[in-house]
């Protein structure tokens, strides 16, 4: 079957266009973000090296919500993450955002009654000393969300895949494209926890108190 040049041409025109759009696109909100970069430096704490944040955080906003945060006067929880993302960069939240060093913070105040019990921690996957683990753990990684392994038999468990996924993860430099700086500044490592029985899992609640009113609860 024969594709007739016309259509190929055609085809090609089409792809053209929608590149020129989309690189129009990409200008007209380059300079909205700019323009409003400028609006808000006359009335909040910014600086040259709040720009890459700022920049990333506006095109996440439009991106996900059609919409940029008020900075100035935030309107909503949404608001106020990016806020406190461009001017509340406590070294602690860095900690508590690594799923290793938070147990430190955890244990300073509370106890150990409240940690999960911790059987190794690695900077690479092939670290791991699985003889020296239960039948059934958890890997994770401690930098990001997602990179979770739930190992219910290590008799069966898919070491080169496995493996590969976990490095590719330490590999990753997670949370600085959606603005989550303090993420970025974690050094990647890979722990084995314990798993919970089936049907014995602990159940988890974060509730968020924007202006002291409960505003959320997962």
């Amino acid at each position: 079957m024969s594709i007739p040049i016309s259509a190929i041409a055609a085809m090609s025109e089409g792809s053209n266009l929608r590149r020129v759009q989309a690189e129009l696109k990409r200008t007209i909100l380059g300079g909205l973000i700019r323009a409003k970069w400028l609006r808000d430096k006359r009335v909040l704490p910014l600086t040259s090296a709040h720009w890459e944040l700022y920049n990333i955080i506006h095109h996440l906003c439009w991106r996900e919500l059609h919409d940029f945060p008020n900075l100035i006067n935030c309107r909503d929880f949404n608001d106020r993450l990016q806020w406190l993302k461009l001017f509340d960069q406590d070294p602690k939240i860095v900690q508590c955002s690594d799923k290793i060093s938070v147990r430190d913070y955890v244990r300073e105040r509370i106890g150990d009654g409240y940690l999960v019990e911790l059987y190794q921690v690695h900077d690479r996957f092939a670290q791991i000393d699985f003889n020296a683990l239960p039948n059934a753990f958890v890997i994770k990684a401690n930098h990001d969300s997602g990179t979770v392994v739930l190992v219910r038999d290590k008799s069966k468990l898919d070491y080169d895949t496995v493996g590969a996924r976990i490095d590719a993860a330490l590999k990753r430099r997670y949370g600085w494209e959606k603005g989550e700086w303090a993420y970025s500044r974690i050094k990647p490592k890979v722990f084995v926890e314990l798993k919970f029985s089936d049907g014995k899992r602990k159940s988890g609640r974060t509730i968020v108190f924007p202006d002291g009113r409960v505003s959320s609860g997962v």
